[in-house]
């Protein structure tokens, strides 16, 4: 008894380590982004595999989180998202030489006198709906100076949006920035702009190069 106690007692658990990687984001900065970065900066409450992918995210598609251009969230013991700022999309798709624009809108129901509901994309400066309407959805269509014809994304508010306090304030906003953000993904396929929202879970393709801790 006396030995287990004296060889619990000279049990010490390592220090965890500091992984990095390097990279260059699109205004041609080399970053450095390491895990204690995204533990006192990004996400304190991130697990080991779900900073893993957020780093290689980064990496692989030249986001700078010290720039706001990626977010990890985590809420609770859900799983962590990584989320593309919005503004990242629009600025690629902005460079692109095909791009020819998009337009947008939020997507409503309305009853007739008789209580019959339709449903409808509409299309206005403001994202809020109007007298009578209410609102269910968002839209985007994006233009290809080389395709004949738009690609189109509709988006639910009932399946996207995720109850926390940005969507209760402005969910017309969110919508339509995720209808965008899709449609623009789907424009785009080979500039690999990842999702909105997307849960974290470990790829097999995450390497990780070890630095000094």
């Amino acid at each position: 008894m006396g030995q287990l106690a004296k060889a619990s007692r000279q049990v010490t658990i390592a220090p965890a380590r500091n992984e990095e990687v390097r990279f260059v984001d699109d205004a041609g900065v080399e970053i450095v982004l390491t895990s204690n970065d995204i533990r006192t900066r990004i996400c304190e409450n991130a697990s080991d595999r779900e900073m893993a992918f957020f780093m290689e995210l980064c990496r692989s598609q030249r986001l700078n989180p010290f720039k706001n251009e990626a977010y990890l969230v985590k809420y609770g013991d859900r799983p962590a998202q990584n989320i593309t700022a919005h503004k990242v999309l629009l600025r690629r798709a902005d460079n692109h030489p095909a791009y020819d624009g998009m337009e947008y809108g939020i997507t409503v129901c309305v009853h007739d006198q008789n209580g019959v509901p339709t449903v409808m994309n509409v299309q206005r400066e403001a994202c809020y709906p109007a007298l009578g309407e209410q609102m269910v959805g968002g839209w985007c269509k994006v233009y290809r100076k080389d395709r004949s014809r738009p690609f189109v994304n509709e988006l639910s508010i009932a399946e996207m949006g995720s109850g926390q306090s940005t969507w209760k304030r402005m969910p017309g906003v969110m919508i339509v920035k995720c209808a965008q953000a899709a449609a623009l993904r789907a424009a785009f396929p080979k500039d690999s702009m990842i999702p909105v929202r997307m849960v974290a879970t470990l790829g097999s393709a995450c390497t990780w190069r070890r630095s000094h801790p």
